[in-house]
């Protein structure tokens, strides 16, 4: 199902999302979460409707892999890059798929274009884009995602298994990945993460 939805998101990437639709928000797991893949994870949810929810997380950098070599297996002359960068866990689905997560500024009728000035490639073009230095000006890429099927989400989040976020630019590209989680946190005022499920609700 959330294969489905990318594709139908892509589709219509400018359509007004549902006053419903946590598209856009940072999904931050609550130590209620029953789900070791999950834990303390923050995640940028691109698409949600009625059919099932999709995200990727953003701060679960891979170990040993970085976008150069990426790029050197893609054979995509990474001339124009500056600097090197860590790929990241997206999440337990379609895990050899890539995704770029970037800012909009650059947005194509393949990407969901995600509220809040983010967009959500899984292009190849903007992998090349990203390489040759004329790329989006904020970036993560990310292999696999997060999916939900209809309703899953919504009883998660009844659960308790996670707390809603405004996404920032700052909780998904500038901040040290390692330090998400507590950031988002904080932006809920809490500081004991014991009372966070007094906190469950959307942002």
């Amino acid at each position: 199902m959330p294969e489905k939805l990318f594709d139908q998101a892509k589709r219509a990437p400018r359509q007004t999302p549902s006053p419903n639709s946590l598209a856009g928000k940072l999904l931050v797991a609550t130590p209620q979460l029953d789900d070791t893949r999950f834990e303390r994870a923050a995640i940028l949810i691109c698409a949600h409707t009625d059919d099932g929810a999709l995200g990727i997380v953003v701060n679960a950098p891979m170990g040993g892999l970085n976008l150069t070599g990426m790029l050197e297996q893609l054979e995509i002359d990474d001339e124009g890059l500056d600097k090197d960068f860590e790929i990241f866990n997206g999440g337990p689905v379609a895990e050899s798929r890539g995704f770029v997560v970037h800012s909009d500024e650059q947005s194509s009728d393949d990407d969901i274009v995600v509220p809040g000035g983010f967009a959500l490639s899984s292009s190849l073009d903007t992998l090349k884009r990203i390489a040759q230095g004329t790329g989006p000006r904020h970036h993560l890429v990310a292999l696999g995602y997060a999916g939900w099927s209809a309703g899953q989400l919504e009883d998660e989040l009844s659960q308790a298994s996670w707390n809603l976020v405004e996404a920032d630019f700052s909780l998904v590209f500038h901040l040290d990945r390692r330090s998400v989680w507590e950031a988002a946190m904080a932006k809920l005022g809490v500081k004991d993460p014991g009372t966070l499920s007094h906190f469950v609700g959307r942002a």
